[in-house]
């Protein structure tokens, strides 16, 4: 007997290729069904075209099968699946789109069974998954607490085994904020790597999909996939090279303090690190602030999305006046702040990269904050203002990444003394090579802080 919902995607294709796609769909869609009403990671669960899908798949030959055959997938409601309405966490669109994003139609082709679209706040903008258009999406681990965000949903459809693998995205964190609350994998790649279409992008410079895994192996694979590497040359790191590490403590702004367990998590990242035979550094000072270059592409983003809805009647009273608060992110100054990105990707790059191979560093800097914070703040512009400051905590380590472009992997490092988990984050540097340290790495280091078997055999 398979227990379906402990398995990760590598084994669950196995499963699946032994005793049927469809027998996997249907135990996804059983555990959806029980578990959703409590945590709605899901906003619409594709049942009817899962099995279909699930019966095609079966059908198939052994050597036509893909590397996520039979593989539930949930789907952030950022990217189009076709037959479906993309909602960015609103009630706004209400037309089916009539084909499937890019990232989706990859999946697809990958052998993997699209079972439904996930929760996010509205147009992902805030780290907590809370929207008037879909409630909230707690943390499965504590729901008295946030599953982060953007992407919660996606989390929390994996951490609660109605799927083995999600697509979420990163705009400020958006992948590994969430990954950090509920336990799991979470992989932002580098700006360029996965095309947006049919968009044009994701929050201008900062944004990206990429995947949230119970693994660094299945991160790695929904990686190529998406990116559209998965039959091209992996890059392998060499065998046994011990690694210069470099880890940087401070907080970016000033408007954040590290947690004390998130400091624990980092020392016992460090400590397994040179057990491993790395070489280990703390870095002095903090990071250059981002925050200019990420508000202006963070609000010329959102003022995109608001613009592209069909309808504004139900836009939430917490984005009523974002529009008008994100006006002067346009034109030259749009221009400016992604010029200053790809400058500051420069400077860290030669700063960092030039001495050491990754970078070591918090995920988050405080605790998952309650699941109903955002309705604590009030609507309107004061109301905007307040959630962003409230965010800061949740991203200072992560939207640095976004605005230089660099690849970042959060990865579970156990739970702290409030019982939630806990995580740190690897950073690589912009050339390709360093994408093989960072997996490879990833999944021993994933191996030795967060327990026996979580990286599997």
């Amino acid at each position: 007997m398979v227990t379906w919902h402990e398995l990760d995607a590598r084994s669950w294709a196995q499963a699946a290729a032994e005793y049927g796609a469809e027998a996997g769909v249907r135990a996804s869609l059983a555990r959806i069904e029980q578990l959703n009403p409590r945590y709605r990671a899901f906003n619409l669960v594709l049942a009817e075209q899962a099995v279909a899908t699930a019966r095609a798949l079966d059908a198939l030959p052994a050597s036509e099968r893909g590397p996520l055959h039979g593989v539930p997938v949930a789907i952030k409601d950022e990217n189009d699946v076709a037959g479906t309405v993309t909602s960015f966490g609103t009630a706004c669109n209400s037309t089916p789109k009539s084909a499937d994003s890019l990232t989706v139609s990859r999946l697809r082709q990958a052998g993997a069974i699209i079972i439904g679209k996930t929760t996010m706040p509205a147009f992902g903008a805030f780290p907590i998954t809370s929207s008037e258009a879909f409630g909230i999406t707690p943390n499965p681990h504590n729901v008295a607490f946030t599953a982060g965000g953007s992407s919660g949903g996606s989390a929390v459809a994996l951490a609660t085994g109605m799927v083995p693998l999600a697509l979420g995205g990163d705009g400020g964190g958006s992948i590994r904020i969430p990954a950090d609350r509920c336990g799991l994998v979470g992989f932002k790649p580098a700006r360029g790597a996965v095309p947006p279409a049919p968009y044009d992008h994701l929050w201008h410079d900062l944004g990206t999909a990429g995947p949230i895994a119970r693994t660094v192996r299945d991160a790695e694979l929904m990686y190529r996939i998406i990116s559209g590497a998965a039959g091209g040359p992996r890059q392998v790191p060499q065998a046994g090279r011990p690694l210069r590490i470099g880890v940087s403590l401070a907080p970016a702004s000033a408007l954040a303090r590290l947690d004390l367990a998130h400091c624990r998590a980092i020392w016992q990242a460090a400590q397994a690190l040179r057990q491993a035979g790395h070489t280990v550094t703390y870095l002095p000072g903090r990071l250059p602030d981002p925050t200019l270059p990420f508000m202006v592409q963070f609000f010329a983003g959102l003022g995109d999305e608001i613009r592209a809805l069909e309808s504004t009647d139900s836009l939430e009273g917490l984005h009523r006046h974002t529009l008008a608060l994100g006006f002067w992110a346009r034109g030259r100054i749009l221009q400016a702040a992604k010029d200053a990105g790809r400058r500051l990707g420069a400077r860290l790059e030669a700063t960092y990269f030039e001495s050491y191979d990754l970078l070591l560093t918090p995920t988050t800097a405080n605790r998952p904050p309650a699941a109903d914070q955002l309705q604590g703040v009030g609507w309107g512009a004061a109301g905007f203002v307040r959630a962003m400051v409230q965010a800061v905590p949740s991203a200072v380590y992560t939207l640095p990444w976004n605005v230089s472009g660099h690849p970042a992997l959060a990865i579970p490092a156990g739970y702290a003394e409030d019982g939630l988990p806990v995580s740190v984050q690897l950073i690589a540097p912009l050339k390709k090579q360093g994408l093989g340290d960072l997996f490879s790495l990833g999944a021993d280091l994933h191996r030795r802080i967060a327990g026996p078997g979580s990286e599997g055999p």
